[in-house]
């Protein structure tokens, strides 16, 4: 919602979701359900209400194989602004407070407390009669 003095009947707001932020674009391992991007700009009116607008977005994790980072957080950010009126003035309202904000998530991994991920592998190898040799 939106709050305020003189605040007009239309207050026109972009809104920009951004999935995975701090990868390259090709590289970025969260895709929204409905379009396959990873981002996605709302247009939003605020003029006149009281109560908040609720917007829902599905996203969803690209499958393990597709990437190899699986340990830094993956970023959201969400950035608004005003919409310029069509005549590309700026429009006679000033925002206050947070238009962004940025959040992150994690993809789950059993790497104990300290997200220390350690492989462990083990070798174990039997020969009849002759010396093993690495390499052969």
């Amino acid at each position: 919602g939106a709050t305020g003095h003189n605040i007009p009947q239309q207050l026109p707001i972009n809104a920009e979701l951004q999935l995975d932020r701090q990868k390259p674009r090709q590289g970025r391992r969260v895709l929204l359900l409905n379009s396959l991007l990873v981002d996605t700009m709302l247009r939003l009116d605020l003029g006149g209400r009281q109560s908040p607008i609720c917007h829902t977005t599905m996203a969803f994790l690209r499958d393990e194989a597709d990437f190899r980072d699986k340990l830094s957080p993956i970023m959201l950010s969400f950035n608004v602004s005003l919409q310029p009126r069509k005549d590309g003035v700026a429009p006679a309202v000033v925002l206050h407070g947070d238009t962004h904000v940025q959040e992150q998530t994690r993809i789950i991994l059993d790497c104990g407390e300290d997200d220390v991920c350690v492989p462990q592998l083990q070798l174990s190898a039997s020969v009849m009669g002759s010396p093993l040799l690495i390499g052969a």
